[in-house]
């Protein structure tokens, strides 16, 4: 692994949170697509892109997380004149539970072979927040390996 073992990388559009197992009645489980799919395929991509301009290879050790989750904000919010007395500051329940959210990520960077496995996650930091107007709405996403921090 490279002296610097650390990579950052955005993913366009709106995050989707990971949803809960569902049981139908037969008692067959499944996973309902809210779009997660598609989601989860993007990070992958973006991840191993910025995996190999780094020429980084598969962390081994511990492992810290940044997630900034930039939502877009509902048109309701927004007025003539800009945002709206009655507009929440920060994303509802419905944009996804920051922890829903950020599963979804970091499942997604496993199936990429960023890291053998989340449980090698020892920190992370989790921002959720909407865009401003004219912001898209993204996730980006910073890894740090801890291999070679001290103690």
């Amino acid at each position: 692994m490279d002296a610097v073992s650390f990579f950052t990388f955005e993913v366009p559009g709106q995050p989707v949170p990971q949803p809960r197992a569902r049981v139908n009645r037969n008692g067959h489980r499944y996973t309902p697509d809210n779009g997660i799919v598609a989601y989860k395929q993007a990070i992958l991509l973006r991840s191993r892109l910025a995996a190999k301009q780094r020429r980084l290879e598969q962390l081994t050790g511990p492992v810290a997380v940044d997630i900034e989750f930039v939502i877009a904000r509902p048109e309701s919010h927004w007025g003539k004149r800009g945002l709206v007395k009655s507009a929440k500051p920060y994303p509802s329940r419905r944009s996804g539970d920051w922890d829903n959210l950020a599963k979804g990520v970091c499942d997604a960077l496993t199936d990429a072979g960023i890291w053998a496995d989340d449980d090698q996650i020892v920190r992370a930091v989790v921002d959720r927040r909407y865009a401003d107007r004219d912001e898209p709405a993204s996730t980006t996403v910073t890894i740090r390996s801890l291999s070679d921090a001290a103690p």
